[in-house]
């Protein structure tokens, strides 16, 4: 989910998938004296992520100074308007881009001619998983907390009433967060769904796997401390039911 202050109205970008989920839910919160309306206006937007090391460098050849992490900027290329939000993606500032749909063509080709390369949907969730950024219906779900899966820095602990702050509030004042996204080291491919396991006992649930052409074998999962260590040696329940060990390790991988 982002916000953007766009001055008379404030622009959210949900989750992929969830944009009538999350109209319904913020209409839900309409008193009857706010004089405030929500609009799904979705199809009046394509997205894309500019993602990599050169990231910025070519968005800089097309004319665009990219704006600070957390913060949007504009910019026009013959009479093609883009919005460019700088976010922290797969670890590191990437930049995602808000455009009309009649001009993605345009900015497809015109990144495509400055060398950035599509990717597919599996090596895209490769990348997530290895910089162990929680996925829409893998990590972020009704099942945890935004703090226990690593989005601490989202959380504000200043801002006033918002939906599930008692939640938040008890977590941190009674160091309640019990449960910790982490990386997790395999031999082999795990499943997700599957339990983690410590004497026999489950400690928590592998919630995204990947193979990486880089770290080999490597899934998330949200499991109980004290086994959320890094270096902790947990073992991850098999479709057979055979034991499959597992390390756990620090996130981004590396």
């Amino acid at each position: 989910l982002c916000l953007l202050d766009e001055g008379e109205f404030l622009g959210v970008i949900p989750l992929p998938g969830r944009q009538e989920q999350t109209a319904k839910f913020l209409r839900s919160r309409i008193f009857f004296s706010d004089q405030v309306t929500v609009t799904d206006a979705s199809a009046g937007y394509s997205q894309v992520f500019v993602v990599g090391p050169q990231a910025q460098v070519i968005l800089e050849s097309l004319g665009i100074q990219p704006p600070p992490l957390n913060h949007l900027s504009t910019a026009e290329i013959d009479d093609q308007r883009v919005i460019v939000i700088a976010r922290e993606i797969f670890a590191a500032v990437n930049y995602h881009l808000l455009l009309p749909p009649a001009s993605l063509d345009f900015w497809l080709a015109a990144l495509s001619q400055r060398d950035a390369q599509p990717l597919d949907v599996e090596t895209f969730e490769i990348l997530r998983v290895e910089s162990g950024e929680p996925g829409t219906s893998a990590e972020l779900i009704s099942d945890y907390t935004p703090l226990e899966v690593g989005l601490q820095k989202m959380i504000s602990g200043s801002k006033g009433c918002y939906t599930g702050q008692e939640i938040i509030a008890r977590q941190v004042t009674y160091d309640k967060i019990t449960k910790h996204l982490v990386g997790l080291k395999v031999d082999e491919r795990v499943r997700v769904g599957a339990s983690i396991l410590v004497d026999a006992k489950s400690v928590g649930t592998v919630t995204s796997v990947a193979q990486s052409p880089r770290f080999g074998h490597i899934a998330l999962g949200v499991v109980r401390r004290p086994h959320a260590e890094p270096g902790s040696n947990l073992v991850i329940s098999s479709a057979s039911g055979a034991s499959i060990p597992a390390r756990v390790a620090d996130l981004p991988f590396a």
